[in-house]
């Protein structure tokens, strides 16, 4: 039996990190000869909450390690808070000889990389350097690691999702978009916004409808800007919503809208996929692994609005609609199985 700790989100947080820790808490990892613990390191408050919270979780660790010395650590990471938290759990397993897996999911981890001081980035290169695995999201994201560091040990891990059943249906009285995420500037949801603004000032937003889904330090700017410009009643916001609610959400809606300015391979995209949506979404980070261009969605360049706007029109067509949900229903089954990514994340561990 290979003993396995895991570190990262509290599942009260929000983002794909926290919905890939939760998926993986619940394989059956017994079955194939992998027992995993799991202690949160992370809680979302402010400074004071966050430091404590770490605190507690630094002691159960070291506890632990010493009383029951697992095989694996295996932490999630970001950047920034999260890195130093990682940091500082990896250099106590190193003390200990325990071996380190080490999975990327910050979407801004080059960008904050580049701006660190001299001592913090020597500390990012070590981190690289003596970890045992390190995970990232899909060829974009090792290019940019290898960079960093060319002597990372680098494990490509694909985010995934269960095949759903259900496949979404058009809507001959509404077509109903979806932004499914946090709302901060970098996730672009104002962009989106102005697009369907642009649209609705053509006559084109006719038996058409936004939903957003999400909270975030932008809500109250956005929700702002949509009553300055009496859009009201062409957007709706639910607030974070559970997995249950969000099924609800997905299986309803016609199409999904991500046009952000940083991402990793977003699980979101990947949940849209699965109910048989088409994306629209940016070529940044690994999406176009999963979104292709005019084949079950569009990519445009962050920050295009008028692009946005056109791609959001064409889309809202019966035809093209049907042709684009069949194309990522296929393409998420085949490439995105949930299946597969186990399969790998169990090769991962047992090999190390």
């Amino acid at each position: 039996m290979v003993n396995v700790l895991m570190c990262g989100n509290h599942p009260d947080s929000k983002g794909g990190m926290t919905t890939v820790i939760d998926q993986i808490l619940k394989h059956n990892w017994n079955s194939r000869g992998i027992k995993i613990k799991f202690i949160p390191t992370y809680y979302p408050g402010n400074n004071v909450i966050k430091i404590f919270y770490f605190f507690l979780a630094l002691i159960k660790i070291i506890f632990l390690t010493i009383t029951n010395k697992p095989d694996i650590i295996y932490m999630h990471m970001s950047y920034k808070g999260s890195f130093w938290r990682k940091y500082i759990i990896h250099r106590w397993s190193k003390l200990l000889g325990i071996k380190t897996i080490i999975h990327l999911h910050g979407s801004e981890f080059e960008k904050w990389y580049n701006t660190t001081s001299e001592s913090s980035s020597k500390r990012i290169v070590r981190i690289l350097k003596e970890c045992d695995k390190f995970i990232v999201l899909g060829n974009e994201w090792a290019n940019i690691i290898s960079k960093i560091e060319p002597d990372v040990d680098l494990f490509l891990l694909q985010n995934a999702v269960k095949e759903q059943e259900v496949k979404v249906e058009w809507n001959t009285e509404e077509c109903t978009y979806v932004f499914l995420g946090v709302l901060i500037e970098r996730k672009g949801v104002l962009d989106l916004v102005k697009a369907v603004k642009l649209l609705k000032d053509n006559n084109k937003w006719e038996k058409r409808h936004l939903l957003i889904a999400g909270t975030g330090e932008q809500e109250y700017e956005l929700k702002k800007y949509i009553e300055e410009y009496g859009m009201t009643k062409d957007v709706t916001f639910t607030g974070w919503i559970d997995s249950k609610t969000k099924a609800q959400v997905l299986s309803g809606s016609q199409i999904m809208v991500l046009p952000s300015y940083n991402e990793g391979l977003p699980v979101s995209i990947l949940e849209g996929m699965s109910y048989g949506m088409p994306i629209i979404s940016t070529n940044v980070g690994d999406i176009e692994l999963a979104v292709k261009d005019g084949i079950n969605g569009y990519v445009v360049t962050p920050g295009n609005i008028e692009l946005l706007a056109e791609k959001i029109d064409i889309v809202g067509n019966l035809d093209v609609f049907s042709e684009m949900a069949c194309q990522s229903k296929e393409i998420v089954n085949r490439k995105f199985s949930e299946k597969e990514f186990f399969i790998k994340l169990e090769e991962c561990m047992l090999k190390l």
